[in-house]
C-alpha cells in the first residue's frame, strides 16, 4: 500500500477508502487474518466454497432461525462471539436448509408421528428404541449452521497457525 504522503485531502481519503477495500475483500477470503473476526469470516467463505454451496440460494422459512430438528444437544465450552457478515450468514443458513430441506420435512413428520418422544431424552415415554433409531439416522443427515461455524472455526485457526517456513526448518536442522 503506497502512502498518503503528498496527496491532497480528497486524494488521500480515496486512498484510505481503497485499502478498507482491499483489506475487507483479504479478510473474507481468508488471506489477512488480524483478528478473530477476520478469521472466522474467511474460514466461512472457504467453508461454503468447499462445500460446493458458492451460488444464489432461495429465501429461507421462517423456521429456519430457530433451533433446528436435528439439531445434537450440546456446545462449546466457550462461547465465541464473532461479527459475520449478513450476506455470509444468511447464504450458509440458506445452503444449510436448502441442501437437507428433505430430512428436516421428514424431522417434523417424525414429530408429528411422535408427539410425545423426546429424542433427546430416550428414557422418557414416548419414544421407543425403532423411533430413536429412525430420529437419528434422519438427524445425522441433517447440516445445522452450528456444524458449519464450528468447522469455519476449526479450519480457522488451523490454518492460521503458525507453521515453519522451509528457510527456517533448514537453519533449525543445521543447528541440530
Amino acid at each position: 500500500m503506497a502512502s498518503t504522503a503528498g496527496l491532497n485531502q480528497r486524494e488521500a481519503a480515496a486512498r484510505r477508502s481503497l485499502w478498507h477495500r482491499e483489506k475487507q475483500q483479504l479478510r473474507r477470503a481468508g488471506r489477512l487474518t488480524d483478528s478473530i473476526q477476520a478469521l472466522v469470516t474467511g474460514a466461512v467463505t472457504q467453508e461454503v466454497i468447499k462445500r460446493g454451496w458458492k451460488r444464489t440460494w432461495p429465501d429461507i422459512p421462517h423456521q429456519a432461525y430457530g433451533r433446528w430438528p436435528g439439531s445434537p444437544e450440546g456446545a462449546w465450552p466457550e462461547a465465541l462471539t464473532v461479527d459475520l457478515p449478513a450476506d455470509l450468514v444468511q447464504a450458509v443458513r440458506a445452503a444449510c436448509w436448502h441442501t437437507c430441506r428433505k430430512e428436516i420435512g421428514l424431522l417434523y413428520g417424525w414429530r408429528e408421528r411422535h408427539p410425545d418422544a423426546r429424542p433427546r431424552c430416550p428414557t422418557r415415554p414416548g419414544c421407543d428404541a425403532a423411533a430413536l433409531a429412525e430420529y437419528q439416522e434422519l438427524a445425522a443427515k441433517v447440516i445445522t449452521p452450528g456444524e458449519v461455524w464450528r468447522a469455519a472455526v476449526a479450519r480457522g485457526i488451523h490454518d492460521a497457525s503458525p507453521r515453519d517456513s522451509p528457510a527456517r526448518e533448514r537453519r533449525r536442522r543445521h543447528r541440530h
